[in-house]
């Protein structure tokens, strides 16, 4: 064991020295290594809890098996229904909040409509059909192929898993900066329910109710679930002559519905059925334009021609005010199917998975934020999947090689209707200038099929000593159809249009070792190659950008460890990690060969190193008393950018939606009151560094570094029937950016979406 340790301590020295973790990573990795070296001798010293003081065990699935979660050698973070319901999380993009080096915002013009999820560094910027996203989403382990409709209401969750690094050999899909796994409460064989209305600020007013249905003893199941989010708008439109009010933008209306049935026929076979539906009718994202370029080729002509103040004068004091009098709106419907069976044949077990999702949106934006049609965007996207996994999985060699094999198949169908005008008011004033109503209309589809076998096991070489090692093939087929089309006086132009298909196969993997001191704490080191899907450019304006990208690879090096300390008061994890990323998927321009013309295509311009480390820590100091920090660092640069093409991007710029750091500070106190019940405070506190919401790094849509401050406090009756809540979120009234576009230099401003402000509310929850 003495020759182990100090092997280990070499391995950890050279290690700091290596390249890859230079500079304030070396920093993280003299923390491991202690940690490690040191684990033998602290983790000997016994210190007693008292009852109730110890950490519950978190169950995962990371792994497509149930297992304590410091058993998984995976970076990971995980909320329980209980831990989103203390800390006012209600979607999935709150999320993105308060987890370190992740993110997850709604899209600019499709809002709510559309998700952009980036995991150390790497996602994807545009959700459109015919690129896919970097980082999987997954509901009881079905994948959900694109960002529509991705951003969840939490509903009756058993728990989110956050998967950090490429996921790819067992999760599958495009995976390749990691996956968010929502794992749906099951039914059970006793009857119990649970309903809540919450009210707040903006007139919030939202709803959700349970129940849990025996259908035959110890046989059958049901679980019923429902949810209304209703909130008005945080920004306000105004009517330009009148000030008035006209409407609002950021507001919610929507509602949600899941049916689980749970099934056991026999005690070898369990089935779980589970259906569920959204339909959202919300007023977009609250965008409001902040900065005017008069010189603009636009905003000079309209200045010149309809309005010689037009652009400042419709500048307004308030982030949360707009002129804009297009359509701001999103229409979103979703429909979910799946099927789980399990089947338990003793030394080994198989279980499939078929699911079917259909999602439809409708998305409108005005932008410019003025009363003139200046530019004005809609989106119509229809799509449906349909997938089949199935795993073998099982014991082997007396126990000692746990291993999982399986079968995957996805197919997918995407239509889209891409609608833009612009310039339409310059019409009346023609003479002098040539008469012009330029719009485009764009319809693409999109089909993707997509075959997998994987297989991956951990063998335990001794009862401290395990390998891992997975693989798994990828093939899959794209075929993109495109019919576009312009309007310029009235007449249509048919630009080029077609079908174009391609394919591709890849090996995705990943192989580590785990060490285990003791019972409570583990190290492990891992390689995991990453695989994301190529595509075809759906916009095509010549036959050169109706092409064809490749995809993307990366590998990633992490070195972890998962430790309990104190008889479970105290729970350390941490990694650190370097990245590879190759063939980056960039939007691009490049010069037609045919005419020389510049075209905007999706191409692979890039190449890049991503290092950092994650550091998360709970303590139960004192009974009642839990607290929770979270540390994330990400180190991103550019090392190569293709010569043949025109990055709106230099090797020194900053990744998109990439903060440096990202902190985490929490801190919960239950205080029992005699016979009556329990009190909780909680305060939750977060705070990212300066965040770039486009690639090329414009300091108009930059956000500086910033914190959220949000606070919850409960009284639980003591017979746990009834419970009520006041909370409060942003609390400080911070204003920052979730995204935002520069269009200064050709349109002439740029727009910006500012989060929420602050915000209060009651919660009023029964249970039966």
């Amino acid at each position: 064991m003495n020759l182990f340790i100090r092997s280990y301590k070499i391995v950890c020295d050279l290690t700091g020295i290596y390249r890859i973790f230079r500079g304030k990573l070396s920093l993280a990795v003299t923390w491991v290594c202690t940690l490690i070296i040191g684990a033998t001798g602290i983790a000997t010293t016994q210190v007693y809890a008292q009852d109730g003081d110890a950490m519950e065990e978190i169950t995962v699935t990371a792994r497509k098996r149930e297992e304590r979660m410091q058993d998984v050698p995976i970076s990971m973070a995980v909320f329980s229904s209980e831990d989103l319901e203390a800390r006012s999380i209600s979607s999935l993009k709150e999320l993105g909040q308060v987890t370190t080096n992740f993110s997850f915002y709604n899209h600019g013009q499709f809002g709510r409509g559309g998700a952009i999820v980036y995991m150390r560094g790497i996602g994807q910027e545009d959700p459109d059909i015919y690129w896919d996203p970097g980082v999987g989403v997954y509901v009881d382990g079905a994948y959900n192929g694109r960002m529509q409709g991705v951003d969840l209401d939490l509903m009756d969750l058993e728990r989110v898993e956050i998967l950090r690094g490429p996921q790819g050999t067992l999760f599958g899909r495009n995976t390749i900066g990691g996956a968010v796994n929502a794992v749906t409460a099951k039914p059970t064989d006793d009857f119990h329910g649970t309903a809540e209305i919450t009210m707040g600020r903006f007139n919030r007013l939202d709803g959700k109710a349970s129940i849990n249905i025996p259908l035959v003893p110890d046989k059958m199941a049901m679980k019923i679930a429902a949810a209304s989010r209703n909130r008005d708008g945080y920004s306000t439109r105004l009517d330009f002559n009148t000030g008035e009010e006209t409407g609002e933008l950021g507001d919610k209306d929507s509602a949600s519905g899941r049916m689980v049935i749970n099934w056991t026929p026999t005690d070898e076979v369990g089935l779980l059925l589970s259906v569920d539906t959204t339909r959202a009718r919300e007023g977009g994202s609250a965008r409001t334009v902040d900065v005017y370029n008069p010189t603009a080729p636009l905003s000079g002509l309209l200045n010149l021609f309809v309005d010689p103040d037009y652009g400042d004068a419709f500048l307004t004091d308030s982030k949360f005010t707009s002129f804009a009098d297009g359509t701001n709106a999103t229409d979103l419907d979703t429909l979910g199917i799946a099927l789980t069976v399990d089947w338990d044949l003793g030394s080994w077990a198989v279980k499939s998975i078929t699911s079917y999702r259909d999602t439809d949106m409708f998305s409108g934006v005005d932008p410019d934020g003025s009363f003139y049609n200046v530019i004005d965007f809609d989106v119509d996207i229809e799509h449906e999947q349909f997938s089949q996994e199935l795993q073998f999985s099982g014991l082997s060699f007396d126990n000692r090689l746990n291993w999982v094999l399986g079968l995957y198949y996805f197919d997918e169908d995407g239509f889209n209707v891409n609608r833009v005008d612009v310039y339409r008011d310059l019409l009346a004033f023609s003479p002098p200038l040539p008469r012009i109503d330029p719009s485009f209309t764009s319809h693409n589809s999109a089909k993707a099929e997509s075959y997998a076998l994987f297989s991956q096991g951990t063998f335990s070489i001794s009862d401290k000593l395990s390998v891992t090692g997975g693989l798994r093939w990828t093939y899959d087929k794209k075929v993109v159809s495109a019919f576009r089309f312009a309007h310029l006086n009235n007449n249509a132009v048919v630009l080029p249009q077609g079908t174009k298909d391609k394919n591709w196969d890849a090996l995705s993997g990943r192989a580590g070792l785990e060490y285990r001191w003791n019972d409570g704490i583990m190290t492990y080191f891992s390689v995991a190659r990453g695989y994301k899907s190529g595509g075809i450019n759906g916009r095509p304006v010549s036959d050169f950008a109706f092409s064809a990208f490749e995809p993307e690879f990366l590998w990633t090096y992490e070195l972890g460890v998962k430790s309990d300390w104190l008889d479970n008061r105290l729970r350390l994890n941490g990694a650190i990690f370097f990245t590879d990323y190759k063939d980056m998927q960039f939007q691009v321009i490049q010069g037609d060969p045919a005419t020389g013309v510049p075209i905007t295509v999706v191409d692979n311009a890039a190449q890049s190193e991503v290092r950092g480390f994650e550091l998360d820590l709970v303590a139960v100091p004192a009974t009642g008393l839990t607290l929770t920090a979270s540390v994330g660092y990400l180190d991103a640069e550019y090392t190569e950018l293709d010569p043949t093409s025109i990055l709106p991007i230099s090797v020194d710029n900053k990744f998109v939606k990439t903060p440096k750091w990202s902190t985490t500070l929490s801190g919960e106190y239950a205080l029992p009151i005699k016979d009556w019940g329990e009190l909780r405070w909680r305060l939750d506190y977060s705070h990212k560094s300066e965040i770039h919401h486009d690639a090329a790094n414009s300091l108009i849509v930059v956000q500086d570094g910033y914190g959220v401050l949000n606070a919850r406090l409960t009284f639980d009756s003591a017979d746990g029937n009834w419970a009520v809540s006041l909370f409060g979120t942003n609390l400080t009234d911070e204003r920052y950016l979730m995204g935002g576009t520069d269009f200064l230099n050709v349109l002439g401003f740029a727009e910006m979406q500012y989060a929420r402000p602050r915000e209060w509310g009651v919660s009023l929850k029964f249970n039966f």
